[in-house]
């Protein structure tokens, strides 16, 4: 778990002072593509681990987005087969694998807390390097579910990325983070979880409690951010202020949340799919 050591004081300030999305991290959901001939074996692993062991609606990875507090912040944590777990912000295949084949195939779930994103960041330095493994998808199903609670969970221990996700959340955010074992979650699962759970009824309330009126001339910005970074050219999201881009992040969570416990799932799916293309173009297109 997170502990506060004697300088975290001023380092929660600056954050707050430097980072409109200071209390929100995201939870980035991946639907799958249809199989190929191109695929690998791995590909396949995954696919049929998912298609296995996982209720709908099918989820093939997850990872988190962490908002910075500063330009040299790491915002994507996640782990990869046959990689170990860490920040893969600058990977040569990022715009290949945010983009290309799966754009528009992502989701994001926002989890919300106060100071959330700088406590999960400092989390995620202590989780990297974990081993990626594919062993514990079975304990994320009945009846083995009912034994996830046995396994190891200290960090460093190895796991898929619902496993690492999932572990990072609990131990940074105890109160607003998933709960149960680690190991009880896969993609599909700890996205549910986050969505329709207790999580979301959490965030909700608290990006309910801190929402506040805006100007005219706020309100107008951000609308026109929020169109660009879901449907706007690479140009317009490349000349929106870092503000700018997490405020529009912020009233899109916002838009999630409010759907939570709402019985839409068509609106909550096309809400929560624009709101992570939005953070993949303030990610990757406007370069934060």
């Amino acid at each position: 778990m997170f502990k506060f050591d004697n300088d975290w004081d001023k380092i929660i300030q600056n954050a707050t002072q430097t980072n409109p999305c200071t209390d929100l991290v995201f939870l980035l959901c991946l639907t799958p593509t249809p199989p190929t001939k191109e695929w690998s074996f791995a590909q396949i692993l995954i696919d049929i681990a998912v298609r296995t062991f996982q209720p709908t609606p099918s989820i093939v990875h997850c990872e988190l987005f962490i908002p910075p507090s500063a330009p040299n912040d790491h915002k994507h944590f996640a782990t990869y087969i046959g990689r170990e777990a860490g920040f893969y912000d600058n990977d040569a295949s990022s715009e290949s694998f945010y983009f290309g084949t799966n754009t528009g195939r992502w989701r994001a779930i926002p989890i919300a807390v106060s100071h959330a994103a700088t406590i999960l960041r400092h989390e995620c330095d202590g989780h990297c390097g974990t081993p990626y493994s594919l062993l514990k998808y079975p304990f994320s199903a009945a009846p083995l579910r009912a034994f996830a609670g046995l396994l190891p969970s200290t960090t460093g221990t190895s796991g898929h990325c619902a496993t690492l996700s999932a572990r990072a959340l609990a131990k940074a955010l105890p109160g607003a983070g998933p709960t149960h074992p680690a190991a009880w979650y896969g993609p599909s699962t700890l996205m549910i979880e986050a969505s329709t759970g207790a999580m979301a009824e959490r965030t909700k309330t608290f990006l309910t409690s801190r929402a506040h009126s805006k100007s005219t001339e706020e309100d107008e910005s951000i609308t026109g951010a929020v169109d660009a970074l879901t449907r706007g050219s690479d140009e317009a999201v490349r000349a929106l202020s870092r503000d700018t881009c997490a405020a529009a992040i912020g009233e899109m969570a916002v838009g999630v949340a409010s759907r939570f416990d709402a019985d839409d799932d068509v609106g909550s799916a096309i809400a929560q799919g624009q709101l992570a293309t939005a953070i993949l173009r303030w990610s990757l297109t406007n370069g934060l």
